[in-house]
């Protein structure tokens, strides 16, 4: 069962007066996606009507973020939210108070939660959206979402985009013009073209940021344009954007605990829990190109019936990549599941006696993609897509046009847009 809760020193700050609340300083946290607090999961961050589309929306429009994550501690909490402000580089804006950027309250509550109802996982759901009546947001740029249960105390923080629409994007996708990756990955070439506005020093104040399927790790940031023509800003030097296309996602349907489907080998139930086992995935690093329907990385968290979020149950997935010899670095399991970063539980472990990499996460039913990435030995970046690399690959692009001419305060973004490759 859903229940509202509304906090009563909320309640009666709105009865005496619309005065913003102080939202506190949160100490510890880390301006990127991360969870902190241990009891936190099936963490799920989207945009109203596209449960796959990347965390960006229109600052004038009536599309919002819904936010929807577990306590497996299952206790009621006093959980509170707040944003903040950070230019491209995604550091907190400096001199910028939060009154300038937020209208209304600086902090709100969540008060929308449900008790987990027939699950071996007892947990609790919390929801939320932004832009809420109680919280606005009054200038475009990047925001960091932090969830906490005070300033010593954080769950969890999310990077969420807010655009205007003052520049048209237009890209080209092709195979890499660059003979040595002529195979393996893909070109980009776009212009970006004012919509009243006009953008001063443009090689000095614009800044497009390129990202491929919501990755933060291997997004590519373009200081200044190529070229100008008119007021149309070119980025369309041969060669100059490409990115490794890397391999259809893997994926696996868990959205029943009682039956197997979609690339579930077996599961099994014990008394207080469940394992899934997915079919070990091959070394496709050698492997020609096969064309296979994914959703770029994403998860969908729902069940074969009509649950609730709070009427699905976990388990334990097991995931088993299969290489013949360990390598001189980590390989980890990567995808939306992992928040698209490279988490320590998502780590593989060689195991001689199967000639794979082995790993396990506990995950909310649903249904996931995920890949396998190579991060080398010293290094915080992966070099390499562990399953192989083709400029073939359908995959998600997303641009991030930013914007900051002399004598403003903060990093507006201008303009953004989603586009597919797909030869």
């Amino acid at each position: 069962m859903r229940h509202k809760r509304i906090n009563c020193l909320l309640c009666c700050v709105l009865l005496m007066a619309r005065f913003p609340a102080q939202a506190q300083e949160i100490k510890g946290i880390v301006f990127d996606n991360r969870v902190y607090d241990e009891a936190v999961a099936g963490l799920k961050v989207s945009v109203s009507g596209a449960h796959c589309a990347p965390l960006v929306i229109s600052l004038d429009g009536n599309q919002c973020f819904h936010i929807v994550f577990d306590d497996l501690d299952a206790r009621l909490r006093d959980l509170k939210y707040t944003l903040i402000h950070c230019n491209f580089k995604w550091e907190p804006t400096p001199d910028f108070p939060r009154s300038e950027y937020l209208s209304g309250f600086e902090e709100g509550y969540i008060s929308d939660y449900a008790y987990s109802m027939n699950t071996a996982q007892h947990y609790l759901t919390y929801r939320f959206s932004l832009p809420n009546e109680d919280m606005q947001w009054r200038k475009s740029g990047n925001y960091l979402l932090c969830v906490y249960e005070d300033e010593d105390h954080p769950l969890f923080t999310y990077r969420l985009m807010v655009a205007e629409e003052k520049v048209s994007i237009l890209p080209e996708f092709q195979a890499s013009t660059n003979i040595p990756e002529h195979l393996t990955h893909q070109e980009a070439r776009f212009q970006v073209k004012p919509k009243g506005i006009r953008l001063l020093n443009p090689s000095q104040t614009v800044k497009v940021l390129l990202m491929q399927n919501q990755r933060a790790d291997n997004a590519l940031l373009l200081s200044k344009p190529y070229a100008q023509q008119g007021d149309v800003l070119l980025y369309d030097k041969p060669g100059a954007i490409t990115m490794p296309g890397g391999s259809e996602f893997h994926r696996f349907n868990m959205r029943s605990m009682v039956r197997t489907l979609e690339n579930v080998r077996q599961i099994h139930r014990t008394e207080d829990s469940y394992h899934v086992y997915v079919y070990p995935d091959p070394d496709r690093s050698r492997l020609p190109y096969v064309s296979e329907t994914d959703v770029n990385g994403c998860c969908l968290l729902l069940s074969d019936t009509e649950a609730l979020a709070s009427d699905l149950d976990y388990a334990r997935v097991h995931f088993e990549w299969r290489y013949d010899r360990p390598l001189d670095g980590e390989v980890y399991v990567f995808g939306e599941l992992t928040h698209w970063r490279f988490l320590e539980e998502a780590k593989m472990q060689y195991r001689p006696d199967l000639h794979a990499y082995t790993a396990s996460l506990y995950l909310k039913a649903g249904y996931y993609n995920y890949t396998y990435v190579f991060v080398p030995r010293n290094s915080a970046f992966a070099s390499f897509f562990a399953d192989g690399s083709h400029w073939e690959t359908e995959n998600s692009y997303t641009f991030l046009v930013y914007y900051h001419p002399d004598g403003t305060d903060y990093d507006r973004l201008i303009g953004y847009k989603q586009t597919f490759f797909k030869p």
